[in-house]
C-alpha cells in the first residue's frame, strides 16, 4: 500500500470519528502512519485570533495522536475500496 493511498484512508477514518487532521504526517510511510488532529470545530491551539472558519483560538489544546499500522488500513481499504 502507497503512502498516499495510507492518508486518504486515515483522513476518511479521521473524519467519520468527528476529528480533522492538525498536523504533519509521522511514520515511516510502509508499515504505519500518524497524525495529530482536533474534534472538528475546534480551533487549533497554533492558530491566531481567528483561524480560517472564524473559530476563535481559546487557549486549549484540542489535539489528540492517532496512528494506523497496516492491518488496520488494510480493514478500511475494505470499508472505503476507491
Amino acid at each position: 500500500m502507497e503512502q498516499r493511498e495510507m492518508e486518504r484512508l486515515a483522513r476518511l477514518d479521521l473524519k467519520n470519528k468527528g476529528f480533522v487532521i492538525d498536523s504533519w504526517w509521522e511514520g515511516d510511510g510502509r508499515t504505519w502512519i500518524g497524525c495529530y488532529a482536533i474534534p472538528k470545530g475546534k480551533p487549533p491551539y497554533w492558530a491566531d485570533v481567528w483561524d480560517e472558519n472564524s473559530i476563535q483560538k481559546d487557549g486549549n489544546d484540542y489535539a489528540e495522536w492517532f496512528e494506523w499500522y497496516i492491518r488496520d488500513l488494510n480493514q478500511l481499504a475494505k470499508e472505503y475500496p476507491q
